[in-house]
């Protein structure tokens, strides 16, 4: 039985947003979720590079380890330098990865993976330290 945690949405108001509590609360949230048994967590990463001033959660996300297979329709707009990419995380690996998909990302349903070796661990975790942030 494979257990999947849902997020429905974050909402950080706007006064205590760049201070690290939503980052910190997801990570609490992870982690829980791990302890308690689930192999992963899901959610929609809504908005796209058009509409971000509404939504950025498609760009927010990916930072945090969050990943899905790149549809096609992104995989044929690739530059030269990140062809190759298969999957949202091989974009946030890559040097020029996050500021592309911010310019030109789409809301994607994204799966963080539990397991201790996986992509999303590793990018959470690279992204927390880089900003000092901790549970």
């Amino acid at each position: 039985m494979t257990f999947e945690l849902a997020v429905d949405s974050i909402y950080v108001r706007e006064e205590f947003q760049d201070q690290g509590i939503g980052v910190r609360s997801v990570m609490m949230s992870i982690q829980q979720a791990k302890e308690l048994g689930f192999h992963s967590v899901t959610l929609f990463a809504a908005g796209s590079a058009i509409n971000r001033g509404m939504f950025f959660g498609y760009h927010v996300w990916p930072t945090l380890g969050f990943d899905a297979p790149l549809p096609g329709q992104i995989i044929g707009k690739l530059p030269q330098e990140l062809q190759g990419c298969l999957r949202l995380t091989d974009l946030m690996k890559a040097d020029e990865g996050p500021d592309w998909w911010y310019d030109n990302g789409i809301g994607l349903e994204l799966t963080f993976e539990l397991r201790d070796d996986s992509v999303s661990w590793k990018l959470l975790n690279e992204y927390a330290e880089a900003r000092g942030i901790s549970i």
